[in-house]
């Protein structure tokens, strides 16, 4: 697996997305911690996106957790830049364009 292809982000982001699914049965969940831990070790930047998290955080909406299990995996994605999202959102909403018109009257 490699992170710097198209195909090589798929199939990280697809392992993840397993080992998360995995982690509401409860079974085995040391071995899930494990092998999220050498992905996040392996390609830190897929944890750092914030669509990943957000489907992430759909299944554990959808699906119950452990609370120990929720908060490990939370954990993980503990370094998400939002800044981007907020970004667009505010663009979406004019809220940008009107700061830079109250910053222009002020």
């Amino acid at each position: 697996m490699r992170e710097d292809t198209p195909s090589g982000r798929a199939l990280v982001r697809k392992e993840i997305m397993r080992l998360v699914n995995r982690m509401a049965s409860g079974v085995g969940l040391k071995s899930q911690e494990d092998g999220l831990l050498r992905l996040k070790e392996r390609f830190p930047r897929s944890f750092e996106d914030p669509c990943l998290y957000s489907d992430v955080a759909q299944i554990l909406g959808s699906r119950t957790f452990r609370l120990v299990a929720r908060r490990f995996i939370q954990e993980l994605f503990q370094d998400v830049d939002y800044e981007e999202l907020y970004q667009e959102a505010q663009c979406i909403l004019g809220l940008q364009q009107d700061q830079a018109q109250q910053d222009k009257n002020s």
